[in-house]
This record gives C-alpha cells, sequence and structure tokens, in this order.
C-alpha cells in the first residue's frame, strides 16, 4: 500500500513536524476526534463520545484569565490560542461529560471515580488547581501526546524533543 501512494506523490510516513501539527489541531476539525480516538485506543467507540475541553471554555476569555492572575496581554493570547487544541481536549462519553460540565479538572476529578491509570492514560496525572497552572499542563500534556503519537507512527522524534 505504501507503494502505491508513492507513486502519486503521497506518503504513509510521518514526520515529527507533522505530529506537532496534529497537536495543533482544534476543536471543531474533524481531526482532533481522530487525533483523540488515537491516543485512547481503549475506548469503546460503539458508544458516543463528546470532545471535551480539560479546561473550560469559558475560563478563557480575557476578563476570567485576569480574574485568575493572568494580565500579561501576551500570556493572555498564548492561553487563548492554547484553549481550543487537542492538548486541552479529551474525549469523555456523553453522560460523563454532561456531569462534568463547565467544572474545572481538579473539581471534576475529585468528584468522578477517576482512577490513576485512567488519570495516566489520559495523560492528566498531572492536574493543577487553577489556571495559573494551565500552560505548564497543557505543554507537559502536549509532549505526552507527541511521544505517544510518534510510538503509534513510528515517528523519530529531534533529541530536543525525546528529552521533553
Amino acid at each position: 500500500m505504501e507503494s502505491s501512494f508513492a507513486e502519486i506523490g503521497r506518503s504513509l510516513r510521518f514526520e515529527e513536524e507533522e505530529l506537532d501539527d496534529l497537536l495543533d489541531r482544534s476543536y471543531g476539525d474533524g481531526a482532533a476526534f481522530s487525533v483523540l480516538a488515537l491516543l485512547y485506543p481503549d475506548l469503546d467507540f460503539e458508544n458516543l463520545f463528546h470532545i471535551d475541553h480539560i479546561f473550560p471554555r469559558a475560563k478563557f476569555t480575557t476578563a476570567q484569565l485576569r480574574k485568575a492572575g493572568i494580565i500579561d496581554p501576551e500570556e493572555v493570547a498564548v492561553y487563548q490560542n492554547y484553549k481550543d487544541q487537542v492538548p486541552n481536549l479529551q474525549l469523555l462519553s456523553a453522560s460523563k461529560n454532561l456531569m462534568k460540565g463547565a467544572k474545572m479538572p481538579h473539581e471534576w476529578i475529585a468528584g468522578c471515580e477517576c482512577s490513576e491509570q485512567w488519570l495516566e492514560r489520559g495523560y492528566m496525572d498531572q492536574i493543577p488547581e487553577d489556571m495559573n497552572g494551565f500552560r505548564t499542563f497543557y505543554e507537559l500534556r502536549r509532549e505526552k501526546m507527541k511521544k505517544r503519537l510518534a510510538k503509534l507512527l513510528d515517528v523519530r522524534l529531534s533529541e530536543s524533543a525525546a528529552v521533553l
């Protein structure tokens, strides 16, 4: 099959830059669901799943970010850019997503029956308690996701990416 794709100038091989592109996909982009499905291989896709924002979208308005103490305009712009991208998204069953609503992740996790294994598999083993920790959470989760995608898609990461 790979040779068939090569004949039309296409490849089935991924490069590191393409992994970055996949992780930069946004909520509403059909590819975001596909990326998340790759990262959550043990989900039973016979059930209905929603793409859920781990940190709720409503917390990313300029007013809400300022209220949380994030006032530097450049930092506000970074937060707002990250809010809809794959590292702030997860697949949740429809019923869990409705129960979660717009709760902050630490609040929701404290009230749900989420095992440590489930949190680790979902790359959410280090959830901050407020918005001030979002950027660090996002960047760490993104790197974990990138490493997993690299393994799944047989992509060799640059040394700088492999160290993170």
